[in-house]
């Protein structure tokens, strides 16, 4: 797909987000634990949604995940609970990711899980029934996915869940939201430090509706900062959101966007008045999923810029490290990539349109705002924002976007 932005009209329009994947996911994974449906997530919801609706829809005895990364994650813990025999698999690339750490602590609660192939990958086998439960400990450095698969399930072990988290913690917010979410459907959780108690119990209540992606609305506050103009409304957010990425409002406050809360929706507009061209640097340990959204908005603006935090992105739908680093050297940006830090240091001449998304959702998104600055980049395999935003083109479209096959 080749794009194109109008230069004379800055974007302008409103978005209708898709809801949070991770928080419906949560939710779904919770209202199956307490037999509870009712759940309104609309009619067009991201594939990563679709899935764990399907799946958890009727029980099964093999269950194919493909993609997505919290359903394998919070599936496996679910299961575990779930008395027969249960087979999880996924696509080639979900294969190579790992669920070690979760297969550990979930044995260490009494679960019966075994690997068919690789130690610590799908796919596993897993013979459901009571957990026991009681006091484990799981590295805090690892997937958050892992952390809040067992944290979800901790109200319906016999002894409850004691988890002690072992420093350095990442992706704290989502750990946090996770917390929130069971507190909300009626678990009590109490969290001490890195010790997070959950009594045993049930859920019992569950939120009629899911806010919007906070991940998916920082597409649009890159869009606006590389147009140095317009205005958006984004739908179904509100500054007091459980997602961690709800910090792109602020952020983005330093590449002159500002944010203003009205009637459930978020009113962003370019102020040139709060744009900074300084050296940024950010740490990103707590909001992943923002840094390629971040680094091309940087690249676009050709400012330079330092990314921390950013270790786990080489096992998320591809190593984004390495993709970011390849596509934007396309782009004439020069990337250093560390152990957990990408560097964004010069920034020269285009040298090739075409960018190569590995079958990544954020690689797409991330990179469609630079049309902006790279008038006719190509986008290859847009379909795959289908995982957590299939309507995201559309929207982009009605936002003056000029797009066509290739």
């Amino acid at each position: 797909m080749k794009l194109d932005f109008s230069e004379d009209h800055p974007p302008r329009g409103v978005v209708d987000l898709p809801p949070s994947k991770s928080i419906a996911n949560r939710l779904l994974i919770m209202a199956a634990l307490a037999d509870e449906t009712g759940l309104d997530l609309g009619e067009k919801v991201p594939e990563d949604i679709a899935i764990m609706k399907k799946l958890l829809s009727k029980p099964q005895k093999g269950y194919d995940v493909k993609m997505a990364g919290t359903v394998a994650r919070f599936l496996t813990a679910f299961l575990t609970l779930k008395k027969g025999e249960h087979f999880i698999a996924g696509d080639l690339r979900m294969l190579e990711r790992p669920i070690g750490p979760l297969v550990d602590a979930l044995r260490e609660l009494g679960a019966e899980v075994d690997y068919f192939d690789r130690e610590g990958h799908l796919p596993v086998r897993i013979v459901g029934g009571k957990l026991t439960g009681g006091k484990i400990q799981m590295a805090g450095n690892v997937s958050s996915q892992f952390i809040s698969a067992v944290l979800m399930i901790g109200p319906y072990l016999e002894r409850g869940l004691e988890l002690e988290l072992i420093e350095p913690i990442v992706s704290e917010p989502y750990i946090t939201m996770t917390i929130e979410l069971m507190i909300l459907s009626g678990a009590s959780v109490i969290r001490r430090g890195n010790t997070v108690l959950v009594e045993q119990g049930n859920y019992t209540r569950f939120p009629k509706s899911v806010e919007g992606d906070w991940s998916a609305a920082g597409y649009f506050y890159e869009l606006l900062a590389l147009s140095r103009g317009g205005e958006i409304v984004l739908r179904q957010l509100s500054p007091k959101s459980l997602q961690g990425d709800a910090l792109c409002a602020e952020l983005y406050s330093s590449f002159g966007v500002e944010t203003v809360y009205r009637d459930g929706s978020a009113f962003i507009s370019y102020n040139s008045k709060l744009a900074s061209a300084d050296f940024l640097e950010i740490d990103c340990t707590g909001t992943p999923d923002l840094v390629q959204t971040i680094a091309c908005t940087c690249a676009g603006l050709k400012r330079p810029a330092l990314i921390t935090g950013v270790k786990n992105l080489r096992i998320k739908e591809t190593d984004r490290l390495a993709a970011l680093k390849s596509e934007l050297t396309k782009l004439g940006v020069k990337v250093e990539v560390g152990d957990d830090h990408i560097a964004l240091t010069e920034f020269g001449p285009v040298k090739n349109k075409k960018i190569h998304t590995f079958n990544d959702h954020r690689m797409a998104m991330a990179f469609a705002p630079l049309a902006v600055c790279v008038p006719g980049i190509k986008i290859q395999n847009k379909e795959v924002v289908a995982k957590s935003f299939p309507e995201f083109w559309d929207e982009l479209h009605n936002l003056k976007l000029a797009s066509r096959e290739e």
